[in-house]
């Protein structure tokens, strides 16, 4: 039994950290060098693509000073019968038992958040002092941010919240405004200590950047990495989110992580570079196809596919010969960091791609 468990232990140190079953990695993107060069490094240069502008949140504050004669629905007092609401559903949360059905209160606050009081409510809720209450106001604003923004800045704090869902949910909100200051303020998701808001505040700069004119915020992500930023997988998942945006921007940042402590981190870093740089990884071949460790074989592979297209001479010199390595590369993090399970099978993919 002991050596049982022994053994239990040695495998899960061999191959990594296993995936936390709260987070999700569907969005992350597959694996770039080696399969075609990825559709996003094109987009992100094509001056043809049509990209929507950020919202300006300094302009769309001008629109509420002094010259404003409208009805400003942040900051004016909730309808009594809207506030009287709010503090049902405020109690309920506090006291649970005093509501039947779980949910119950949450679904009325996110009614009541699409009436014209909803921002005001809103507002009320992000200066509570409960965080259930806090958590409330951030969910519910998601589908009323966008027109009224300045409701973020009441939600700044919360990006550095010791609470994971509490952070969570003000990233999400930060970036469901569409403005630019108030997804920059969310890259502080990334500097938190709780992996899930780091993977979270990922997920959304990807999604922005594929939407957006404007490709600072993973310019900022490749300076945070290059400082040894997030997580390790964070780190990895950040690599791959450049490799596929194709910001060239950031190759002196991914540069710095090719010699990151964490053997995941380095390989991804120079997969990436191959996409962004072919010409800052073209000497290092050759060493990484004979490392020690599986994953930065796999990477070199990968990076040669990538590097080396049109190269059949170099491809039969340097590939043909690893085809049949049986050594198993780990699934480091869950994201599939090779595409192949064996040394011996990314050898093989790597050659069916130079040999196209």
């Amino acid at each position: 039994m002991v050596a049982w468990l022994l053994g239990v232990a040695m495998l899960a140190l061999n191959l990594g950290p296993v995936t936390d079953p709260g987070v999700s990695l569907q969005w992350v993107p597959p694996p770039t060098a080696g399969v075609r060069l990825p559709a996003m490094a094109e987009t992100a240069t094509d001056r043809v693509l049509v990209r929507k502008p950020w919202c300006d949140f300094g302009r769309h504050a001008q629109r509420f000073s002094k010259g404003f004669t409208g009805v400003d629905l942040v900051f004016r007092k909730p309808s009594v019968p809207a506030r009287n609401a709010l503090n049902a559903i405020r109690d309920s949360i506090m006291n649970p038992q005093s509501w039947s059905s779980p949910g119950l209160a949450e679904k009325e606050f996110a009614r009541l958040a699409a009436t014209s009081d909803g921002p005001a409510l809103i507002r009320l809720t992000l200066v509570d002092t409960d965080a259930r209450i806090q958590l409330l106001g951030l969910t519910a604003s998601l589908p009323v941010v966008a027109k009224h923004p300045r409701l973020a800045a009441f939600a700044t704090a919360y990006l550095g919240a010791p609470d994971a869902k509490l952070a969570q949910a003000a990233v999400e909100m930060h970036f469901a405004t569409g403005c630019d200051t108030a997804a920059l303020y969310a890259l502080d998701g990334f500097r938190h200590g709780d992996e899930r808001v780091q993977l979270t505040t990922l997920r959304l700069i990807y999604e922005a950047s594929r939407n957006h004119e404007n490709l600072r915020l993973i310019d900022r992500i490749g300076e945070f990495i290059s400082q040894g930023k997030g997580s390790p997988r964070a780190r990895v998942v950040a690599l791959r989110v450049i490799g596929q945006l194709g910001t060239e921007s950031v190759s002196n940042y991914v540069e710095k992580l090719l010699t990151d402590k964490q053997d995941a981190v380095a390989a991804e870093a120079l997969v990436t570079l191959a996409i962004l740089q072919p010409g800052k990884v073209e000497k290092r071949l050759q060493k990484w196809l004979s490392d020690k460790s599986a994953l930065k074989r796999a990477a070199a592979i990968r990076a040669f596919a990538q590097v080396h297209a049109n190269r059949r001479d170099l491809a039969e010199k340097y590939l043909r010969p690893l085809q049949n390595d049986t050594t198993p590369v780990p699934d480091f993090f869950g994201i599939r960091m090779a595409p192949d399970q064996q040394i011996g099978e990314i050898a093989r993919s790597a050659l069916r791609y130079i040999e196209l």
